[in-house]
């Protein structure tokens, strides 16, 4: 919660968006929710785009309080909203991925699901192996997701600066994640023989899902979009993992059986759910 004091009982729009580090329609919607709390109360008349109202007036004159859109405007109980970064490579001279079609599917069935506003999806796209740590840093993600090839030696395979393929080995791996892992909980490697990294990863992170042996396009998208639905509908990721898998069968596509959950001792999947149902 961020409490600011002010000398006035209106803000302006323009107030509002210099005094707080929120999008114009983030601002609007932690509005909306004050007004709902009853802290404040809000003119409605002739409000624009890309906020419905006009003005806001102060219940107490001189003092408003702010809660930050990630710790309460889609937090509700503890709730906050988790974030998704998807990671993506596609190096010159191998094969040629869906990974647009891969990013599009989960974004639909996260879009369909019951908690969607409690989930941000964050892509970076043809990503080399330095762009994995600005991302980590910048976004700070619950779910670190990868999307691309892998090596039958159970490397990951990122782009150089030439947008030639560039292995990232088991080793380079852990060593990310024991140095990034903030509140990573859990991490998807869509990728062949990724298996490997998922072993490694868990030593540090609660969870995580590796192929053990290749995997086809279609397959790779059908579980990874019913996976993220799974934990858009507030399942938790045992019952996401599953539920992945299912749809995988119900496509008709034989496969089930490549993705694996593993998980760091002493962890049940079954009680890990990043998304609390109402």
């Amino acid at each position: 919660m961020v409490e600011t004091d002010i000398e006035r009982d209106y803000i302006s729009n323009d107030f509002i968006e210099t005094k707080i580090d929120l999008t114009p329609y983030e601002i609007n919607d932690a509005i909306n929710y004050l007004e709902g709390q009853g802290a404040i109360e809000v003119l409605r008349a002739c409000g624009t785009a890309p906020y419905d109202f006009l003005s806001v007036r102060i219940e107490t004159p001189g003092r408003i309080l702010y809660h930050h859109i990630k710790d309460k405007i889609y937090k509700k109980e503890g709730q906050h909203k988790i974030k998704v970064l998807i990671l993506s490579a596609n190096p010159l001279d191998t094969p040629k991925l869906r990974l647009d079609e891969e990013v599009r599917e989960i974004t639909s069935k996260i879009r369909a699901s019951k908690f969607r506003d409690s989930i941000e999806l964050v892509s970076e796209w043809a990503v080399r192996p330095d762009d994995i740590l600005q991302a980590l840093n910048e976004v700070r993600p619950e779910i670190v997701h990868f999307c691309g090839h892998g090596s039958s030696s159970g490397e990951i395979i990122v782009v150089d600066s030439t947008g030639s393929p560039k292995p990232i080995s088991n080793e380079a791996i852990r060593s990310l994640f024991e140095t990034m892992k903030d509140n990573i909980k859990i991490v998807l490697i869509n990728a062949c023989y990724s298996r490997t990294q998922a072993e490694s990863i868990v030593n540090v992170i609660d969870c995580a899902i590796g192929m053990n042996t290749s995997i086809g396009d279609l397959a790779a998208i059908t579980f990874a979009a019913a996976f993220y639905r799974a934990i858009g509908f507030g399942r938790s990721v045992q019952e996401a993992f599953y539920q992945g898998r299912t749809a995988m069968l119900l496509e008709g596509i034989s496969e089930e059986n490549t993705p694996e959950l593993l998980v760091k001792s002493g962890i049940d999947p079954a009680q890990i759910r990043l998304i609390e149902g109402e």
